[in-house]
């Protein structure tokens, strides 16, 4: 390619220096790259910039196209969120719509079953209103699960119907979960809390858990003074049920001064003619009668009825309880022909209010009994309660109410003149049986007819003890009834005390057994919450006195000084319970009067005459009539 070999050196001297040789043409590319290696500095700085052009191209391509990726990726998920929370919507609409359409249901069933509850159904066949109570209850737990207010309120709503009809333990359940409810959304202060409380006391005290009741009404009414004051119409109802717990457990002072505070209360905030202050009248008539005030407490009936009568008419339902408490006061005033006619007159709105087979009918219908064999109309009473739907339930109230007001012979011939008649009426009842068999047992013991009211006290006793535990109050009270019978039985047969060792065995045997039955008893009632109650320190250890009396006066068995020993116990137990009889307000006489008679049974004993003397001036003194 090279002519001379100068031409040669020449081109190796220029592709040395980087310049272009001249064997062959000169490409762009060859030009390019000769040029290249002449400036290395200034194509090394322009490499980097390329470089780095390049690269931050490169970086910049990948970064779009990431963050198109991540505006992709984030459309897509708000898009997803959006087609959630439209979901959610959706779904909280129709849970709105749907909880709307409970609620509706709710209210609309509320309403109804207050609009036709028995003291507005005037007497109409509940059947059906029981059946839709009974499903509803079962449906309400499970509709009404995410409203729980809604569901409180029904469950209230139900249980003041099923307390209307007599159905107290379902009463009891409903307002117990609407309580359950009412505290877990409001607190344990809240006025709707102390409404439900309230509300249960009264369900408590119709199943005669009294002590229970008076502690659910305190609560109520500690909170609703706490909200609304000391001075406010539901205070003053609240003190009302206190009340009228305490009443019924015999603290009748205390019972009467809470009466009479609501009552100030009522007529200062509201108005004397209203029907909540006839309320709380006739529950005061109703304390002071049990204090033997009776003339005061028909004075307050009658001003109760008048009340009602302006105010609701005469034939309201809260004309019932005035109108039979008047009949009973009358019929204790021994005024039997004004009573059956106020008697006539309560009944009548009973039956038309709640029908003929509620209890509250049978109490006018037991109390119109009652009035009428007073009068010697004993076929017609018999005649009438037979008649009765609930037969069981109005032999058992009249019996009661016969020993209420100590007709005990009134008892003995209804029993006698039809016993397998009456037996019939309570079959299936065992608790009616129990009473019956109690309650005649009591009259025919009254009437020093000790072995016949044995064997039926016997009986009553087998059967409670078969189906209650031996700390039941049922139980407890039968068995120191009997041992009462047992140990004055002993008593009227002791003969001297020089006779001691010729009396029967089976005399002995009562007085002992009668013994061993109250000591167990005693020790019960001193282990339960009742053993501060009367019938503890009072009655029943009064008995267990005079069991040891009589147990000292016929045990032939008993060395002298075990003999010594039962009256000195006797004494210290007979002598503080008639302190504590005496001075109870709520004691009835005959408790009363029973302990002067044992009293004097333990000064013979012990003889000395003079103390037995003046303790039978006592009781002679007790007996004597003294006006009202």
């Amino acid at each position: 390619r090279y002519g001379t070999a100068n031409a040669f050196a020449q081109d190796i001297q220029r592709h040395l220096q980087n310049e272009p040789v001249e064997a062959r043409p000169a490409t762009r590319f060859y030009r390019f790259r000769r040029f290249a290696k002449r400036n290395k500095t200034v194509f090394a700085a322009g490499s980097g910039i390329a470089a780095a052009l390049v690269l931050g191209l490169a970086a910049s391509t990948w970064m779009f196209f990431k963050e198109k990726q991540a505006r992709e990726r984030a459309v897509s998920a708000e898009q997803q969120q959006v087609k959630l929370r439209q979901a959610a919507e959706d779904q909280e609409k129709k849970a709105t719509a749907e909880a709307h359409k409970s609620s509706q249901v709710a209210r609309f069933l509320t309403e109804m079953l207050q609009g036709v509850g028995p003291s507005v159904a005037l007497g109409r066949d509940t059947k059906m209103l029981r059946e839709i109570l009974d499903k509803t209850a079962e449906r309400v737990s499970t509709d009404l699960k995410d409203q729980p207010a809604v569901a409180a309120e029904m469950r209230s709503t139900m249980g003041d119907v099923y307390n209307d009809l007599d159905e107290l333990e379902k009463a009891a359940e409903m307002h117990g979960e609407a309580l359950t409810i009412l505290r877990k959304l409001h607190g344990n202060e809240h006025l709707l809390v102390a409404d439900s409380l309230l509300k249960m006391s009264l369900v408590s005290y119709d199943k005669d858990l009294v002590k229970e009741s008076e502690t659910l009404a305190r609560e109520a009414l500690a909170i609703r003074i706490k909200l609304l004051g000391s001075e406010h119409l539901s205070v003053a109802a609240a003190i009302k049920i206190v009340g009228i717990a305490l009443n019924e457990q015999g603290k009748l002072p205390e019972a009467e001064s809470l009466y009479r505070k609501a009552l100030a209360m009522r007529r200062k905030l509201q108005r004397n003619e209203d029907t909540q202050v006839a309320s709380i009248l006739t529950c005061l008539a109703h304390n002071r009668g049990w204090q033997g005030h009776e003339p005061e407490a028909e004075e307050l009936l009658r001003e109760a009825i008048a009340i009602n009568k302006k105010v609701v008419g005469s034939q309201h339902p809260s004309l019932i309880s005035p109108l039979h408490y008047l009949a009973r006061s009358l019929l204790i005033q021994n005024h039997p022909a004004e009573a059956e006619w106020q008697a006539r007159e309560v009944w009548e709105i009973a039956k038309k209010v709640f029908g003929e087979g509620h209890s509250t009918t049978v109490d006018q219908l037991a109390t119109l009994c009652s009035a009428l064999i007073a009068q010697g109309k004993r076929k017609e009473a018999e005649a009438m309660i037979l008649k009765a739907p609930e037969v069981t339930t109005a032999r058992a109230r009249l019996i009661r109410l016969l020993m209420y007001t100590d007709r005990f012979a009134d008892l003995e011939t209804l029993y006698r003149e039809a016993p397998d008649l009456l037996r019939n009426s309570v079959s299936g009842y065992p608790n009616a049986l129990e009473e019956l068999l109690s309650a005649v047992a009591e009259s025919l013991y009254r009437q020093n007819k000790s072995a016949e009211a044995e064997a039926l006290y016997r009986e009553a006793l087998a059967s409670r003890q078969a189906r209650l535990s031996a700390e039941d109050p049922a139980v407890l009270n039968t068995a120191a009834s009997l041992a009462r019978l047992l140990a004055d039985w002993a008593w009227s047969e002791r003969g001297s005390s020089s006779g001691i060792k010729d009396l029967k065995p089976e005399i002995a045997a009562r007085a002992r057994e009668a013994e061993s039955r109250l000591r167990e008893g005693l020790a019960i009632r001193l282990k339960s919450p009742e053993s501060a109650h009367w019938r503890t320190t009072g009655e029943t250890t009064s008995r267990l006195g005079g069991a040891l009396v009589a147990v000292a006066v016929t045990d032939a068995d008993l060395s002298d000084d075990a003999r010594r020993a039962k009256l000195a116990e006797a004494a210290t137990l007979l002598l503080n319970a008639n302190e504590v009889l005496q001075t109870s307000a709520a004691v009835a006489g005959k408790y009363k009067r029973d302990s002067f008679s044992r009293i004097v049974r333990l000064y013979k004993a012990l003889e000395k005459p003079e103390e037995a003397v003046k303790w039978q001036h006592k009781l002679d003194d007790f007996d004597k009539p003294h006006p009202r």
